[in-house]
This record gives structure tokens, C-alpha cells and sequence, in this order.
């Protein structure tokens, strides 16, 4: 997911700094530059449910403007179980199961869909198929969606961008999961790899069953909704009528993946069987070139696309604008408090069910400001200032996850006194807590647009 789109009389902060250039490399119409780390995940069958809430602005809405981050790449955020089992290294089964069906993606169009169930290949480990050898790494620093597929003149005026040194073109789409909304990326294994880091760059393993037919789910969706490594899952595709005959496809590794609201991989060889929307995503790698310039380039060659960044140091320390003002603080806290006892659902965005992040940006929206939706995005929103300075209404972010301990995955809102209003985890409700300082990642003072 990304941030929200301003309406009439919307502030904006931050301000950026020019450009630098950088070597250009384009793969098409490969995937995505995502950071996955296999990681272990809780057994369970919960599967939350939930209904998107997209408000638009209003007019006198103010905007807390989204940055990302090196050290915490933006993503839809929520606490795994502390009691949840965790490791190090790839987590899939050491064999795979037969394949129960032969699948020809060929074959599948929308035209001409397969009667009856449409079933993924189950890869077998001894018969997994090759993926190109990693090579070298690349880092991320925007994530762009498209409104439909990227077009040939699109393609060809990216590599004319100054500064943009790599780009990996994935499939997107919303698909329901075993009954709840998950944002899917359909990948090319092989170019996916190189922009990973080494724990997941190097691991064949994960990679060959990915191209094999296997469903890669985020490791924080897997923990949070108690899903079963090995498991046969039901996927309605994306735009599909709820009463659609849903996709049966196998979920062979659990994975943390470094990109805002990402919760499902599929290879691009399977994307048609998901009904993703082909070469619709970007993710650019522009090492010397600064967020705002950026995104002002990408914008230039690709009108209406969103584009995110994702790194702290392209923008500045201190933004510019007003801090919230004592009311407005007064009417964050309340909003929250005014949530106690309301259940934690995975994606829950409000106004009765909740995840973390979703707590946040309902109670700064009863306050008219519009929140960007996940945890790292949020963290991004402000000046980070030391825990002692936190006043009622800013923000508190922790990094849980052992195999990726730079990356923001929780928030909560501060109501002072060493205390913090939270929607933990599955299993609990919104509650208020005293602040834990374990995996503390910092408080932010949210910075509203001048």
C-alpha cells in the first residue's frame, strides 16, 4: 500500500536535494526489487478478515507526508507473537509434495479459462526447476505503481533517466487469501534474487520452489494470521466476484518482504492464473539520486503513477512545516483511547477492527490529518526525537523481525507518562500499555505540510 493522495488544500512536507547520476540498467519485463528473508513462522489456522476503508481527503485536511527508509523499508506493519517460534535461514519443507496438477500457464486466459478449479503446481524438490545464478546485488530506492501495464515508450524513456541505475517490472494484484485481501507481486525468480540481500540472494532453495508454482506469503502475514507452511491455500484472484472458484496453490515458504503492504509472491509464470496485472509495478534502484528528484523524474515519463520511496537519507533530518498543535494532540488521544477493547485483525484499518498502523492513521484521520497506512511509512512522517522528549499523540516504532532488524514493523501511539495505546497482535485487543524498550526503534513528532 502506499500513501494517500492529497485532496483540495492538502499539505505536503519535505523538501529534497538535486540529483546525481548513476549507471542505468533495465530488465523487462522482469520483477521487482523486494527483500525477502525466509524466516520461521507460527502454526495456526486464524485467517483474519477485513474491508478496505479508502476515505478521501476533505477539504482542510492536512497531510502527513511518507518517507521511507534505508535501515526500515515502508511496509503494512504488524507485532508477531513475541511467543511465536522464530529462526534464522529459509523456511520451507525439505521435500516438496507431488504435483497434484499439471498447469500450463499457456494455456490460461481470460478469454479462455480452464474448467473447474485452476490448481498451482506443488513443486517437488527433486524436480524444481533452474533459476538464473545470482550475480550481484542491487539495492531498492523507489517502488512505483502503475494505473494499468508499463507501455513501450514507457519502457524505452526510463533508461534516459539520469541517475537510475536498475529496473525489475513486476505484476500486481489484490488477491483474497484463504478469505482475506493480500497484495501480490508476480516476480521473475531469477532477476528477483539479485535485489534481495545475501540471506535471500543466495538461497536457491526459495527461489526454484517460487518458480516452481509455490505461493511465498510475508513472513508477518504468516505469523499474524497463524498460516500453515506446506499448506494448501484458496486464492480468489484479483477482481474476481467473490463467488468466484478460487485458485488452489501451495504456500511453500514464509518470507519478510522489504516493500510497503507486500504480503504474497508468485512467479510471473502464474500471474495470468491470479489475474495480476501484467508489468504494472517498478521498482528502481538510483543510488546517487535524491528522493524528490526522483520521483519527479519517474513522474515525468510515467503520468498518475505512484512512486515511494524508500530510504530515510533521501530527504532531509528536519522537515519543514508545523509540529501538532496541543489539540490537536488531545484529539489523536482521544480517538485512540476511544478504540480500547476493539479486536486486532491483520489489515484492520478501522472503525472497529484494527492492525497497529491502522489504529494510527484512524486516529490522526479524527483529527483531519491523513496518515500514510503502514508502520514504516509512518515512521517516516516526522522528526525522530528521543523517547524522553515524547509528548501525547507522537509515535513509537519497534523492529521485531531477528532476520531483518532494521525494518520498522510496529507503531503505537504515546499518551505520556510511560505509557502507549497499541493494537498488538492477533489474539489481543487495542489496549494501554507501559512503553517496552526492547527492538525500540525511536518516537517521531509528526510533521504537518507548510
Amino acid at each position: 500500500s502506499s500513501g494517500r493522495t492529497p485532496g483540495p488544500n492538502a499539505e505536503i512536507a519535505g523538501s529534497f536535494q538535486p540529483p546525481e547520476t548513476a549507471r542505468f540498467r533495465l530488465r523487462l519485463p522482469k520483477l521487482l526489487a523486494i527483500a525477502i528473508v525466509a524466516v520461521l513462522a507460527a502454526a495456526g489456522t486464524d485467517a483474519a478478515t477485513f474491508a478496505k476503508a479508502d476515505t478521501p481527503a476533505r477539504v482542510g485536511d492536512r497531510l502527513a507526508a511518507a518517507r521511507t527508509s534505508a535501515t526500515a523499508p515502508a511496509r503494512r506493519a504488524s507485532r508477531p507473537d513475541p511467543a511465536a517460534p522464530r529462526g534464522s535461514g529459509l523456511s520451507v519443507p525439505a521435500a516438496g509434495l507431488p504435483i497434484s496438477t499439471a498447469f500450463d500457464p499457456a494455456h490460461l486466459s481470460a478469454a479462455a479459462a480452464p474448467a473447474g478449479p485452476v490448481k498451482l503446481p506443488v513443486p517437488n524438490a527433486a524436480t524444481l526447476p533452474d533459476v538464473a545464478p545470482l550475480s550481484q546485488t542491487v539495492t531498492p530506492d523507489a517502488v512505483v505503481m502503475l494505473s494499468g501495464s508499463l507501455t513501450p515508450a514507457q519502457a524505452a524513456a526510463l533508461p534516459k533517466l539520469p541517475g537510475v541505475h536498475a529496473v525489475e517490472v513486476v505484476d500486481t494484484g489484490t488477491v483474497q487469501l484463504d478469505g482475506a485481501p493480500a497484495v501480490a507481486f508476480g516476480v521473475d525468480p531469477g532477476s528477483f534474487r539479485a535485489m534481495t540481500p545475501p540471506a535471500s540472494a543466495s538461497s536457491d532453495q526459495l527461489w526454484r520452489y517460487l518458480a516452481g508454482g509455490s505461493l511465498v506469503s510475508s513472513y508477518e502475514m504468516a505469523t499474524d494470521r497463524g498460516l500453515k507452511l506446506g499448506s494448501t491455500a484458496q486464492v480468489l484472484p484479483a477482481s474476481a466476484d467473490p463467488g468466484a472458484t478460487p485458485v488452489q496453490a501451495w504456500l511453500g515458504a514464509f518470507a519478510a518482504i522489504g516493500l510497503p503492504g507486500v504480503d504474497l509472491l508468485v512467479s510471473k509464470a502464474y500471474s495470468a492464473a491470479l489475474a495480476l496485472t501484467p508489468d504494472s509495478g517498478l521498482v528502481v534502484s538510483a543510488p546517487g539520486v535524491s528522493g524528490p528528484a526522483l520521483q519527479s523524474e519517474l513522474q515525468s515519463v510515467l503520468p498518475g503513477a505512484a512512486v515511494e520511496l524508500l530510504h530515510p537519507d533521501q530527504v532531509p533530518d528536519t522537515l519543514p512545516g508545523n509540529t501538532l498543535s496541543a489539540a490537536t494532540r488531545a484529539k489523536i488521544v482521544a480517538a485512540a483511547l476511544s478504540r480500547v477493547g476493539r479486536p486486532y485483525v491483520w489489515g484492520g484499518d478501522g472503525p472497529d477492527s484494527f492492525d497497529c498502523s491502522g489504529l494510527v492513521q484512524w486516529s490522526f484521520r479524527q483529527a483531519g490529518i491523513l496518515m500514510p497506512r503502514v508502520a514504516a511509512e509512518q515512521f517516516l512522517t516526522g522528526d525522530h526525537i528521543p523517547l524522553a522528549d515524547a509528548q501525547p499523540g507522537d509515535l513509537l516504532f519497534w523492529t521485531y523481525d531477528p532476520n531483518d532488524p532494521g525494518y520498522v514493523d510496529h507503531v503505537a501511539i504515546y499518551l505520556g507518562n510511560g505509557l502507549m495505546v497499541v493494537a498488538p497482535h492477533t489474539g489481543l485487543d487495542v489496549e494501554v500499555v507501559p512503553v517496552p524498550t526492547a527492538d525500540f526503534a525511536g518516537a517521531v513528532e509528526v510533521v504537518l505540510g507548510s
